[in-house]
């Protein structure tokens, strides 16, 4: 079907939402998949796997984002509910760790403070502003209620001084006039 230019057509009969598979989609259109689909299936579970492999150890990007852009087909098989449900599961399932092939890293207030104290002893600029630009997944995920509810909460936790890591800019000395120390969130 992908020779015949019909790949995002059989990819997206593999969407949930839609059929959730290439067999029900056959079977959707009335017609017998016994019939219609001669050649024996390609992507097996552990063919997925085999396959994932080899572009691991061809360096291939393997966070979900690019290898759904590069082998989008073997990424939405992957993912059905007919073979392993998503695209970690696949991962997984192939002896790989998720984690090395996420480009999205996980948090935890250890981890978020552990960050903070490596990068305070390392001379970073600390600011919101600063810190912001240049560690935004840091500064996002430990502004999150789940974690600190502010910049400044997540320094506070870390034993950083908040006031030495602010903006000397005039804005923030007139914020912290009329609000206080909590105002460097």
């Amino acid at each position: 079907m992908a020779r015949l230019g019909f790949g995002g057509m059989v990819a997206a009969a593999y969407r949930p939402e839609l059929f959730g598979g290439w067999k029900r989609a056959i079977e959707s259109a009335g017609l017998d998949p016994k019939n219609v689909c001669r050649r024996r299936r390609k992507w097996t579970a552990q063919r997925i796997a085999q396959r994932i492999r080899e572009l691991h150890e061809q360096g291939a990007d393997l966070s979900h984002s690019a290898a759904k852009k590069s082998h989008q087909y073997l990424v939405t098989v992957a993912c059905s509910a007919d073979c392993f449900g998503s695209w970690r599961a696949a991962i997984e399932a192939a002896g790989l760790s998720y984690e090395d092939v996420s480009k999205h890293r996980s948090w935890s207030r250890e981890s978020i403070l552990s960050e903070i104290k490596r990068l305070h002893q390392a001379g970073e600029p600390l600011s919101y502003r600063q810190a912001r630009r240049e560690h935004g997944a840091l500064v996002a995920a430990a502004s999150t209620g789940r974690y600190f509810g502010s910049w400044a909460a997540a320094l506070r936790a870390a034993g950083v001084n908040c006031e030495k890591n602010r903006s000397g800019s005039r804005q923030v000395r007139r914020r912290l006039a009329l609000h206080g120390p909590d105002a460097c969130a």
